[in-house]
């Protein structure tokens, strides 16, 4: 993805610095319809002067859905049930439930390497190389990932396995799965 934004920033008369390209990429998370208009965007913020940096990306780009789902995580963390639940019942709204679970799935993922890292000695910095991950992602991450144990994060992602079986199986509804993993999350 990094490769297709300088391509197209390029295209239209413009530059990304490769760090940018990357910072654009993991916020958006691949979608190239978001990223057309993010890269015309931001190519118009430098008036199409110089490359445009790491820093005019964190700067103007909003990080895509997956902020709502970082906000939902936190909640989770903070023992607030409610409010995660109130989260997730509005991104069921904006997203598919298949494609909520899948960045669900993905963030506790993200989550279990971060505290790995953290677990041996590692720090943000460590983590946005390793993960390959922007700057703001891999301080959501830190943060995130000192709310919980090694062994916590790997049992959610246990039963985010089995929700998966259950889906996949037509055991339950997709929506219903996700409202039922957030209930259940208790630390």
């Amino acid at each position: 993805m990094p490769g297709w934004i300088m391509k197209r920033a390029a295209e239209q008369g413009g530059e990304f610095s490769r760090e940018a390209a990357q910072e654009l990429s993991s916020l958006i998370d691949n979608d190239t319809r978001i990223a057309s208009q993010e890269i015309t965007k931001l190519l118009t913020y430098v008036n199409f002067n110089r490359a445009v940096s790491p820093d005019d990306v964190d700067h103007l780009t909003a990080f895509s859905g997956n902020l709502s789902v970082f906000e939902m995580v936190d909640a989770l963390a903070q023992g607030s049930e409610q409010k995660a639940m109130a989260l997730l019942k509005g991104l069921l709204e904006q997203e598919d439930p298949i494609s909520l679970f899948f960045m669900i799935n993905r963030q506790f993922r993200l989550l279990i390497q971060a505290r790995e890292i953290l677990d041996e000695g590692g720090g943000e910095a460590q983590i946005q190389k390793e993960l390959s991950v922007a700057r703001f992602v891999a301080q959501k991450l830190n943060n995130q990932a000192q709310r919980f144990e090694l062994q916590y994060l790997i049992k959610i992602y246990h039963h985010l396995l089995e929700i998966d079986v259950w889906i996949k199986t037509g055991q339950m509804p997709s929506d219903l799965a996700l409202e039922l993993f957030v209930a259940e999350m208790k630390q």
